[in-house]
């Protein structure tokens, strides 16, 4: 029997449109929903193409919904575009894809609201009401977008991931293509080298919560993502913040055995991301690119050393922590919250699990910018990169970054 009162719940409680928008029939056995965000792409036939080779290796039932979207104040030309995407995309050539693929306009979305994250949460949140009627009552969504493409065994490999019952969010390996013709090869090559050695930095101080958070390339349960508040509206951003609600409660996996491929385009319609970073760096003569100081890093790790340390209020957990590093500790009120976390715990197992929780992603970015305003300044990232990998100041940035993507998917464990 369907549960109506979840969905109605969950609706009323969390969703943008309070009454489902899909009412097509839904298979029984339906294992995954793609779900993609587009407005205004030109390369969305590309992207279904990439999952229609990638399916034909799986056994499951899949389907895609295309969120066709553009806010209010959209240029009558792209809306008239969008508009013809939609015909094309019910039009009788799609439909030799293999798998269902349903298309949800939502048009004019208000100006406070419209962007990546409510296009998203407009997608992910119909995904999860139609998992929901299959006979597992749950399944997998997979956020996709329409100017990638992936792997030919992304959909064997994602269902795989989730075999284990613990998992309930994935991370998916991914890489920028690096095509000599692209004109932006250079600024891609550098921005993805500082996300692997941001990533990398978090793995190697035992930070539990660094897992790579592109949205293109990140899958959930539906029961835990219903459960746990669904997609937030964020014009940018909207992954990093949604894959920390499952992060945080020790939910999310690295999925390796499988590859998305993310756009390398500029573009201006997020304040900051791949797109913004890519026209940022177009705009200097010498393509270049900081990342965060390593020495903030390091500078941590003591006091993560010190978790159980902290358990007890009368232990010397400070020693050996420097001035800015406690100040920063004062300011964020990182006393207060200890004392409250020390109270509402009955263990120093408990305390290890609920530690990072209070002290989350979020905190940790606070830090590195109190840092950086506090002397520690951005570096270079290909000399951090070289430092890092102690290879020679001739070293070419594809090759650091090929070092640096072999580091980001080794195994690792948080200490």
């Amino acid at each position: 029997m369907y549960p109506c009162g979840r969905m109605n719940k969950y609706l009323q409680r969390f969703g943008y449109f309070k009454e489902p928008i899909l009412h097509n029939v839904v298979d029984p056995q339906l294992n995954i929903i793609v779900v993609i965000p587009a407005y205004d792409e030109p390369n969305l036939i590309t992207s279904l193409d990439s999952l229609k080779e990638s399916f034909k290796l799986f056994t499951g039932k899949i389907e895609v919904i295309v969120v066709l979207n553009f806010p209010v104040y959209a240029e009558k030309e792209v809306k008239q575009r969008l508009h013809l995407q939609s015909e094309l995309l019910r039009s009788e050539e799609l439909k030799s894809m293999g798998f269902p693929i349903h298309i949800i306009e939502a048009f004019d979305l208000p100006k406070k609201k419209a962007g990546v994250g409510l296009a998203r949460k407009i997608g992910m949140d119909e995904a999860a009401l139609r998992l929901l009627k299959t006979e597992s009552r749950d399944g997998i969504i997979c956020c996709f977008d329409a100017d990638c493409f992936c792997d030919f065994n992304y959909f064997t490999a994602v269902h795989s991931a989730f075999a284990n019952t613990d998992t309930h969010a994935i991370s998916i390996k991914f890489e920028h293509p690096l095509k000599e013709s692209d004109s932006n090869l250079n600024a891609i090559i550098l921005y993805e080298l500082h996300l692997r050695l941001y990533l990398q930095f978090q793995r190697d101080i035992g930070l539990p919560f660094a897992f790579h958070t592109v949205g293109s390339s990140m899958a959930v349960r539906a029961s835990k993502y219903m459960a746990l508040g669904g997609m937030n509206t964020r014009k940018a951003g909207e992954d990093f913040y949604f894959l920390q609600k499952f992060i945080a409660q020790g939910y999310c996996m690295d999925c390796n055995s499988t590859t998305v491929y993310p756009s390398t385009r500029v573009s201006n319609r997020v304040p900051f991301g791949t797109g913004r970073a890519m026209g940022t760096m177009q705009s200097y003569e010498e393509c270049s690119y900081s990342t965060y100081n390593p020495i903030s890093f390091k500078l941590l790790r003591p006091l993560l050393a010190k978790i159980d340390l902290l358990y007890d209020p009368y232990s010397n957990w400070e020693d050996g922590l420097t001035r800015n590093v406690l100040l920063y500790l004062r300011k964020s009120g990182f006393y207060e919250k200890l004392d409250e976390l020390r109270s509402n715990v009955s263990s120093i197992l408990a305390f290890r699990k609920r530690f990072f929780q209070r002290f989350d992603a979020f905190w940790f970015m606070k830090y590195l910018h109190h840092m950086r305003d506090h002397g520690l300044e951005d570096q270079d990232v290909m000399q951090v990169a070289k430092d890092y990998l102690g290879q020679s100041i001739d070293d070419d940035p594809k090759s650091l970054l090929m070092s640096m993507r072999f580091r980001n998917n080794s195994p690792w464990r948080s200490v």
